[in-house]
């Protein structure tokens, strides 16, 4: 048997091994060789050398029954760390100290801790953080090359029953990597996974599930310009599909809010007599990534209710019924102007039909959400709508009732601006007009402005002669 002798040293800053005067010296370790590390030198003090297969992993060091002796106090002279490996012996070894890390020649570029966890669609997908308690983010876009030497520690409990692997294609087994190029521990805390590509050669090397489709890094779908509308059943009560709720109904058959639906009241009608806020909320039966919401007046026909609409709305979502938060748009902030008033003028300033004006109210920017809640802020004799969540279908699929969007051919997304609205009535002696409860007030007429002059409340007072606005 041979005998192979290093006389040890430290120096450098950051500290390093030193073998013979020279730093990160590098041993391919051999079955049946004897290695003698003399650490008599005073700069080995407090630096024991010691022996495993994961650089600086000094929970899972080689002891005395794996062939390693030590004599002596590291820094005194005559002390020595012995390793005599088996003939048996296979696979790598490193040297490192036993107390600080990154001493060693090879060191570790990256630590990743890994779990399972279920992404915004309920998709089960590696998360990655670079420290046990750090913030985890979902499928990193991370390739591996040659000389990457990274450490993965995989011991949580989520990763039961999962397999993290390596390939140079995502989710094809048959890329993985040659063995050699990993190396597994299992410890009584924990469980890692050291990728070490000294030496490779081959293409970009990617993690992912070696049965599990789409756990690792996946390229995302192109999202949806337009969207599916997630149209509830035309029930007049909530179900288990639809499972709409309102702050209020009317009447129990007051709850239809399908756009285009008919059935009993024809859409939601919440009570005048409601001291709270109106509200009323769809939910998606699972988080599903939002656009924005489609709206509808309550439909008419038959029912002469075409007085009843609302006027300005507020968005919420929320994953769990419980928090909230609140969308916003890129005309008015957090207020939802529909444009909708007493004159029966849509926002471009015509007549509409309640049957067939529609408007796609779009958020921001698009967020994964289970709940969609309207809170109605203005409107006309009672509130009454007919809603749907306009969603992402290319991310986690479509839901049940779901419509294309693009089948409705009068659609709107947020008004670009928002009419002034003025109501007019007639008071005094002598006769003037009176803007909002004003007597004659000064209006600076704007352009590129609209402005309505509601004469609804003219019709309905006594002993007057009708009178017209003119010379606007």
């Amino acid at each position: 048997m041979s005998s192979i002798k290093k006389v040890v040293t430290v120096a450098g800053s950051p500290l390093v091994l030193y073998f013979d005067g020279y730093p990160g010296v590098n041993i391919t370790f051999a079955a049946g060789e004897k290695y003698v590390f003399d650490q008599g030198d005073s700069s080995n003090g407090g630096h024991q050398i010691v022996f495993g297969v994961i650089p600086d992993d000094i929970n899972n060091v080689l002891g005395a029954v794996d062939g390693v002796t030590i004599s002596g106090t590291p820094g005194q002279t005559g002390a020595y760390t012995q390793l005599l490996l088996p003939s048996n012996f296979t696979g790598s070894l490193y040297y490192y100290c036993a107390v600080h890390p990154n001493m060693g020649p090879v060191t570790i570029d990256t630590h990743y801790y890994v779990k399972a966890v279920q992404n915004m669609v309920d998709d089960t997908v590696f998360a990655l953080s670079t420290t046990e308690s750090g913030t985890y983010y979902n499928q990193l876009d991370l390739s591996f090359n040659t000389d990457d030497k990274i450490l993965f520690h995989i011991s949580d409990s989520s990763m039961d029953g999962y397999n993290l692997i390596f390939g140079t294609e995502l989710d094809n087994s048959a890329t993985t990597i040659p063995s050699s190029y990993l190396t597994v521990t299992i410890e009584t805390t924990e469980t890692l996974l050291f990728l070490n590509l000294a030496g490779y050669n081959g293409s970009a090397v990617y993690y992912f599930e070696d049965t599990s489709a789409n756990m690792g890094y996946t390229e995302q779908p192109t999202p949806s310009d337009e969207g599916k509308l997630y149209n509830p059943p035309d029930s007049s009560t909530p179900t288990d599909t639809s499972s709409p709720t309102a702050s209020s109904v009317v009447q129990p058959s007051h709850f239809g809010r399908q756009i285009g639906g008919t059935i009993n009241q024809g859409g939601w009608v919440g009570k005048t007599s409601e001291t709270n806020m109106h509200w009323l909320s769809l939910d998606l039966t699972t988080v599903k990534s939002v656009l924005g919401v489609l709206i509808q007046p309550r439909f008419n026909s038959g029912w002469n209710r075409t007085e009843q609409f609302v006027e300005t709305l507020e968005i919420e979502v929320s994953s769990d019924f419980t928090n909230w938060t609140t969308m916003t748009n890129t005309t008015s902030g957090a207020t939802w102007d529909t444009g909708l008033y007493r004159n029966q003028l849509d926002p471009l300033g015509n007549s509409f039909s309640a049957d067939s004006w529609k408007m796609a109210l779009y958020f921001t920017t698009a967020v994964y959400t289970q709940y969609v809640r309207l809170n109605i802020l203005t409107f006309t004799d009672n509130p009454a709508l007919r809603f749907g969540v306009i969603y992402d279908h290319t991310i986690g699929g479509e839901l049940s009732y779901s419509e294309d969007l693009g089948s409705y051919t009068t659609t709107y997304s947020q008004p670009t601006f928002i009419p002034i609205v003025k109501i007019v009535t007639i008071s005094g002696s002598p006769e003037v007009f009176y803007l909002d409860g004003s007597a004659n007030p000064d209006i600076a007429f704007a352009a590129g402005e609209t402005y309505i002059f509601d004469h609804t409340l003219l019709t309905s007072m006594t002993n007057i002669q009708p009178h017209q606005m003119t010379n606007l």
